[in-house]
């Protein structure tokens, strides 16, 4: 079993706000494991009849090396079986979640809340359609 480390800077999640996924019905909590250490985890959850990506991280020595491409390919399977829209939002200068979401066919909604993170910084607003749950549709 793996077990959380202080692996993530910034924005990282308390132990408080990992265990409350974990038991919430409407979410779910998916971690990435080398070893027997947390690596990286994503956070999904149902939100006014969609899906959402409440929180994504992977540990910086592990960015670039496809760690949060397959933790967004997890979280995005699982919220479609439900979903027809999943939607993020994702710090406006963090350009290398920009584009992890783009790789994962996230486009901007163009909504954009002003000051939202800690830092000052704005959030942007990105959704994806689920082919999938188009699919379970028919």
């Amino acid at each position: 079993m793996c077990h959380r480390t202080g692996i993530f800077s910034g924005r990282s999640l308390s132990s408080n706000r990992i265990r409350q996924p974990l038991g919430a019905r409407r979410g779910g909590f998916i971690v990435a494991c080398s070893g027997d250490s947390v690596v990286g985890y994503v956070v999904g959850a149902s939100a006014g009849g969609e899906g959402m990506i409440q929180s994504v991280a992977v540990t910086p020595s592990l960015r670039r090396r496809g760690v949060g491409a397959r933790l967004m390919e997890s979280v995005i399977g699982r919220l479609s079986e439900k979903h027809g829209r999943i939607s993020l939002l994702v710090d406006a200068s963090n350009e290398a979640a920009i584009r992890l979401y783009h790789k994962s066919r996230f486009s901007e909604t163009g909504r954009v809340i002003r000051g939202y993170y800690p830092n000052g910084s704005d959030a942007i607003e990105m959704s994806r359609e689920s082919v999938l749950h188009h699919r379970n549709q028919r």
